[in-house]
């Protein structure tokens, strides 16, 4: 997404900034990417140690079509929607 544009300034900025450029959003995409990864393993770590999370998260991904990105979003969703 980040590259978009720095194909776009071709023509704009000399071919040394626009390297400059290129590098620095290549470090802020891997920074972000190991965020993401973090963040998923946390997520997956709660509903491991959680029985209950653990049973309806195997429930939900036993339906064809449904991996671990939409079962994690309806676990957060329905979670928010359960009375407490």
């Amino acid at each position: 997404m980040l590259q978009s544009p720095l194909t776009d300034s071709d023509g704009f900025i000399s071919k040394k900034e626009h390297n400059e450029a290129k590098k620095s959003c290549q470090k802020t995409l891997d920074a972000l990417t190991k965020d993401i990864k973090q963040i998923q393993a946390d997520i997956a770590a709660v509903i491991a140690n959680d029985p209950y999370l653990k049973e309806l998260y195997s429930y939900v991904q036993s339906v064809k079509g449904i991996g671990p990105a939409i079962a994690t979003e309806l676990l957060i969703i329905t979670a928010r929607a359960a009375p407490q």
